[in-house]
């Protein structure tokens, strides 16, 4: 984010200046698309990204790393915990310890290939891997991950089926938001419907853009969490932005 980039490149091109060094960063070819206020930092203080000046994406990266023997080929990206808090909501240290303590617990309980609390207030959107949905058909394995998240604090938790995808809170930053006039939840439980599910569609969020599904009794959770690209489809054509299966 743009305040932990401000803070570590302000002090560290205060100590190269004095030793006549150039301060450099790892971003990446794929990074010029994607919406990224500390790359803003960066440019304000000088500081340089080679590899991106290079022309070398995120896959080119670890393919040469691999190829160099360097053991963080594959290490998955880790951006601070501010970046799971969308923005128009305070980044606070009661906000980031909340995400941290959830985010660590779930670590316990398995090996995610990717993992994000996102904070809406006192909504835990879970986003994991499209691998690691699978996992989370079990009524079990979300009973477990529901726990994390209530011992964290969160008052309501929801697991986002579109999976984990990098920039995801900057999806909020283009137009729209349900301003399309539907009435979203109604639209949303009428589609699915078709797709032979009985829901309930709860819309959160400040533009309403987050669509919360309850699944009736005799519904099948794990059968949304399978079919989670048809389901999620079904509510953006309803402008959702972000399709959750409701935890608890």
């Amino acid at each position: 984010c743009y305040y932990c980039k401000s803070e570590l490149f302000g002090r560290l091109t205060a100590i190269a200046s004095e030793r006549g060094a150039t301060v450099i960063d790892g971003s990446n070819a794929d990074d010029r698309a994607d919406y990224r206020p500390g790359a803003a930092a960066g440019r304000e203080r000088g500081v340089r990204s080679p590899l991106q000046e290079a022309g070398l994406t995120k896959d080119e990266i670890r393919a040469l790393s691999r190829r160099a023997g360097l053991p963080t080929w594959e290490a998955p990206a880790s951006p601070c915990l501010a970046s799971r808090i969308p923005y128009g909501i305070a980044v606070t240290r009661d906000r980031l310890r909340q995400i941290e303590r959830a985010e660590e617990a779930l670590r316990v309980l398995r090996s995610w290939r990717a993992l994000r609390v996102r904070h809406h207030g006192e909504m835990a959107r879970l986003e994991v891997a499209a691998a690691d949905l699978a996992a989370l058909t079990d009524e079990s394995a979300r009973a477990g991950v529901s726990k994390a998240l209530r011992d964290a604090g969160f008052g309501a938790a929801g697991l986002d089926l579109a999976g984990y995808r990098q920039g995801a809170l900057n999806e909020a930053l283009e137009a729209g938001g349900n301003g399309s006039g539907l009435d979203a939840p109604e639209a949303s439980r009428s589609r699915l419907a078709e797709l032979g599910f009985d829901v309930r569609v709860q819309v959160m969020g400040a533009d309403g853009d987050l669509a919360v599904l309850w699944p009736a009794a005799g519904t099948d959770a794990g059968a949304l969490v399978e079919r989670r690209d048809a389901v999620v489809a079904a509510c953006r054509m309803a402008a959702c932005r972000y399709v959750m299966l409701a935890l608890y």
